[in-house]
């Protein structure tokens, strides 16, 4: 998820959009909310990424708090935890959600590390 994450909080800077990242790990999710991210491409250049439009939580209803759906939900899991992930993403999608399910199936050329 973090791959997805931190690209999307880039630009949230620009579009003012909050980037909320939904994690099972409570390391991870304290990492970011205190640190951030870094993403590492394939020629290891690294990228720190820190933006006050990136949220981590574990509680899916912590990003709605505001009252406001989700307008995008992306949902990058392991195959056996999609039907999980699906759940806890239906607590905030409404009716005129987009969700993009990205299974993780293979390592891919670039991570994301907290």
């Amino acid at each position: 998820g973090s791959f997805y994450a931190s690209p999307l909080a880039l630009s949230g800077e620009t579009h003012r959009t909050e980037v909320w990242m939904v994690s099972d790990w409570e390391d991870q999710v304290a990492t970011v909310q205190s640190e951030g991210m870094r993403l590492e491409s394939t020629d290891h250049k690294i990228q720190h990424i820190s933006s006050p439009y990136l949220r981590a939580t574990s509680d899916p209803l912590e990003a709605i708090a505001d009252g406001v759906r989700a307008r995008v939900v992306i949902i990058a899991v392991k195959g056996s935890q999609t039907q999980a992930a699906a759940h806890k993403a239906k607590a905030v999608a409404s009716d005129t959600t987009a969700v993009v399910i990205a299974e993780v199936l293979a390592v891919t050329p670039s991570k994301s590390t907290v």
